[in-house]
C-alpha cells in the first residue's frame, strides 16, 4: 500500500495495524483475482466481510470468483477510455447490428469494435467475421482488439472483407493514433 504524506513509515505501520484488526474481526477480507497463467498472483483487493457488512447494515453475499464477463467488460471499458482520450466519442456499447452485436459502435463513422479475450474458439471468430461481412454498407470498418495471441488478430482480419484494423490490447494506443490519421475518423 502506498502512502503519500510525511512520516510515511509510521503511517504505513499504523494503517497496516488497523487493517489487520479489521481483518481479524472479519470486517474486511482479502480477495485475489485470478492471474493469467505464468504471471504470478494479482494484488489483493480489500473487500467487505460479514462483520463489516453487519456493522454497516448491508446484506452481504460473498463472491469468491469474478464473473466470466468481468475481463471482457474491463477490456471494453479500457478501449472506450483510451479511444475517448484520442478524440473519439464514447460510442455505443453492445449495439445490435443485424446478425452481430458489436462491443462498441460509432454510428457517426459506422465503425464497429470487436473486443476479444482470446478465449473463444476460432469457429466463433469465423462466425463473427461472416456476420460482419454481411453488414457492408451499414459498417465501414471493423476494429478487432484482443488480449489473446497475434494469431487471433490475423485469423479475424484475414477473413474480414471490410476495412479492418486489429491489435493486441497492449498496442491499443498505437492503433488509435493511426486511426486518428485516417480522414474523417475522429
Amino acid at each position: 500500500m502506498k502512502m503519500y504524506w510525511r512520516g510515511r513509515k509510521q503511517a504505513k505501520d499504523l494503517c497496516n495495524r488497523r487493517l489487520r484488526i479489521l481483518y481479524d474481526l472479519h470486517c474486511i477480507d482479502k480477495f485475489y483475482p485470478p492471474a493469467p497463467i505464468g504471471e504470478g498472483s494479482m494484488p489483493a483487493h480489500i473487500v467487505l466481510d460479514y462483520a463489516g457488512a453487519k456493522a454497516l447494515d448491508i446484506d452481504l453475499v460473498k463472491i469468491r470468483e469474478l464473473p466470466l464477463t468481468f475481463k471482457h467488460h474491463t477490456l471494453v471499458a479500457e478501449y472506450r477510455i483510451k479511444a475517448y482520450r484520442h478524440g473519439f466519442s464514447w460510442g455505443r456499447r453492445e449495439e445490435r447490428l443485424g446478425p452481430v452485436v458489436a462491443d462498441i459502435y460509432y454510428p457517426e463513422h459506422r465503425i464497429a469494435v470487436e473486443v476479444d479475450r482470446g478465449t473463444e474458439y476460432l469457429k466463433t471468430l469465423r462466425r463473427k467475421t461472416e456476420n460482419y461481412n454481411r453488414l457492408r454498407g451499414k459498417v465501414n470498418r471493423v476494429i478487432f482488439v484482443t488480449s489473446g495471441s497475434k494469431n487471433r488478430i490475423d485469423y479475424f482480419c484475414d477473413r474480414l472483407q471490410l476495412p479492418d484494423a486489429g491489435c493486441h490490447v497492449d498496442d491499443l494506443d498505437k492503433l488509435l493514433s493511426e486511426l486518428k490519421k485516417i480522414k474523417n475518423i475522429v
